[in-house]
């Protein structure tokens, strides 16, 4: 199985099945007057989550750039809150992010949220009230900062300022502005 669709219904007949209803809880916001820009943690771990959906260890079709997933407040594609400058894996196959948060609320969100099209998957003990499904292929669609995580292990891990620019950045800089000199002094003697 693989479409969208079909795991949707799936999922929908398994929580009627067995009485199921996930329900997410609240977690408590970043203090409003931090305002350090840069949130990294990590935006799924490899556990059952609250839907009952378990995404595999290194199970997500990352984009070529990191900034072509878009970064959402709540899964709302219409607050697009700042720009993924990072996405990679950790050993044990977590996806790990770290994103540039422009907007002041989104920066105060404790966790991440992810949104895929599952690529491949299968349901797990489907006659127990245990159930869950595995997914072991999908295409990243977006990341969401949220309070409401689905995964209980997707939390932001730190917050930092922005980076100020490091020496070697400052050099090319320098070296640029001085061949730059270098050539209008050259136009100007041939003139």
């Amino acid at each position: 199985m693989t479409s969208t669709y079909q795991l949707r219904r799936t999922l929908r007949a398994l929580y009627e099945q067995h009485g199921v209803r996930p329900c997410a809880t609240t977690l408590s916001l970043a203090d409003k007057d931090d305002v350090r820009p840069v949130l990294e943690g990590v935006a799924s771990a490899p556990t059952i989550d609250l839907d009952r959906v378990k995404f595999l260890p290194y199970a997500f079709v990352l984009p070529k750039h990191s900034e072509d997933c878009p970064l959402l407040l709540e899964h709302d594609d219409k607050r697009v809150v700042g720009r993924i400058e990072d996405l990679s894996y950790s050993a044990s196959g977590s996806l790990l992010i770290r994103a540039h948060v422009k907007d002041e609320a989104a920066r105060r969100m404790p966790a991440f949220s992810v949104s895929a099209r599952p690529l491949s998957w299968s349901v797990h003990d489907g006659g127990s009230s245990s159930f869950w499904i595995e997914i072991s292929s999908a295409e990243l669609v977006e990341i969401s900062l949220t309070a409401r995580p689905r995964n209980g292990r997707a939390l932001v891990q730190s917050r930092h300022p922005l980076a100020p620019l490091d020496e070697t950045h400052e050099r090319l800089l320098a070296s640029f502005a001085r061949m730059q000199t270098l050539l209008q002094s050259l136009k100007e003697q041939r003139a």
